[in-house]
């Protein structure tokens, strides 16, 4: 949006897609992005969150989002 209309270099430069380690926004849109990974063992913990969500009747990242929300009350 910002290259196609505005062209403002600065609005890049604090973009996720530029500097994910330090940014403002995605896209001029106020979001935040946390990727995680699970590699050997801890591969089990996310078939167990897969598991859980399945029977929950819920969706991965809205299921972990739940679980950090809990923890940080």
């Amino acid at each position: 949006m910002n290259w196609l209309e505005l062209q403002n270099p600065e609005i890049c430069h604090r973009c996720y897609w530029a500097y994910p380690e330090d940014y403002d926004h995605i896209a001029m849109q106020q979001t935040r992005r946390v990727d995680i990974l699970w590699s050997g063992e801890e591969v089990s913990i996310y078939e167990r969150l897969k598991e859980k969500t399945i029977e929950l009747q819920k969706e991965l990242p809205a299921y972990i989002k739940e679980i950090i929300e809990r923890h940080l009350t």
